[in-house]
C-alpha cells in the first residue's frame, strides 16, 4: 500500500449538506401513494387548464336534437337534457372548482397571516384575544354556519 492511498483511506469525508428540497423529496418519493395522488392531481389541473384545447364542445351550446344521448365515440360521457356534451361540462365546472378552491385558499393564507403577524408583533393580551376568537371560528361547526346564513341571508 503507497502512502497516497492510505492518505486517502484516512482522510475524512466530507458528508454534503442536504438542502430543504432534496431531504423533501427524497421523502416523499418513498411514499407510493402520496406519488400517485400527486400526479393524478397534477393532470387533473392540466385537464382543466387546458379544457379549451381538450374539448371540442361549447359547454354552454345547447343542442336539442342531440338531447340525452348515450356515450359515444361523438360525446365520450353522452348529453344532458339540453343536449349539452357532459365531458366538456365537467372539465369547464372543474375550472370553476378550481379557482374558487384557489381564491378561497388566498383569502385564508392573506387573513391566516394578517391575524399571525399582528398576534407575534404586539403579544400579550393582543395575541390572548386574536387566539380566542380564532378558537371561536374553529369550534363552530361549518354546516350549522352553511345553514345559519342559508336561513338569514335569503333573497
Amino acid at each position: 500500500m503507497t502512502i497516497s492511498t492510505l492518505s486517502e483511506l484516512t482522510r475524512p469525508r466530507v458528508l454534503r449538506e442536504e438542502t430543504l428540497l432534496l431531504f423533501f423529496w427524497r421523502r416523499f418519493r418513498k411514499h407510493s401513494m402520496a406519488l400517485v395522488g400527486t400526479i393524478m392531481m397534477l393532470v387533473i389541473i392540466l385537464m382543466v387548464v387546458f379544457a379549451p384545447l381538450l374539448t371540442p364542445y361549447d359547454p354552454f351550446k345547447q343542442d336539442l336534437k342531440n338531447r340525452l344521448q348515450a356515450p359515444s365515440a361523438a360525446h365520450w360521457m353522452g348529453t344532458d337534457d339540453l343536449g349539452r356534451d357532459l365531458w366538456t361540462r365537467i372539465f369547464y365546472g372543474g375550472r370553476i372548482s378550481l379557482s374558487v378552491g384557489l381564491t378561497a385558499m388566498a383569502i385564508s393564507i392573506l387573513f391566516g397571516s394578517l391575524i399571525g403577524l399582528v398576534s407575534g408583533y404586539y403579544g400579550g393580551w393582543v395575541d390572548s384575544l386574536l387566539m380566542r376568537i380564532t378558537e371561536i371560528f374553529l369550534s363552530i361547526p361549518r354546516l350549522f354556519v352553511l345553514i345559519a346564513m342559508g336561513m338569514f341571508l335569503r333573497t
